[in-house]
């Protein structure tokens, strides 16, 4: 619950959301429980909103360097890369589209596109033929 409340905010109005939820935690712990064990329960919780945030930073970077693309060359081979960045040399020409453009293609009905399997390691479609690159 508290990972999906600062989720919601911004990274700038986190901190100030987790102190305010402290205060008024320790405050309500200390009247039902009394000061040993809201002390403790606030300990809890610091820890628990700490591993929240690491959390939501880690989907934060994971999703700002992930980097998964299609990409189609000009004879109409279509297929999944990992790495946007990955440098085919100066006489492969390659079209690069977002991750969710495969969906919305209709690769049946499509004579000038083709879709083309995943191959491990490193390469590139060719007219049809996959090129192992290292």
């Amino acid at each position: 619950m508290v990972a999906r409340a600062l989720s919601r905010r911004e990274p700038q109005e986190r901190p100030g959301f987790l102190r305010e939820l402290l205060v008024h935690t320790a405050a309500g712990l200390v009247v039902i429980e009394g000061d040993r064990a809201a002390g403790e329960a606030v300990y809890r919780l610091a820890d628990a909103a700490i591993a929240a945030l690491l959390g939501i930073g880690g989907l934060a970077v994971t999703a700002t360097t992930a980097s998964a693309r299609v990409v189609c060359n000009a004879q109409g081979d279509c297929w999944h890369v990992d790495n946007r960045r990955d440098d085919y040399g100066p006489r492969v020409v390659l079209q690069s589209h977002n991750d969710d453009w495969y969906f919305h293609q209709k690769w049946d009905q499509d004579k000038n596109r083709h879709w083309r399997e995943n191959h491990e390691g490193r390469g590139y479609y060719e007219n049809g033929v996959w090129v192992s690159r290292r």
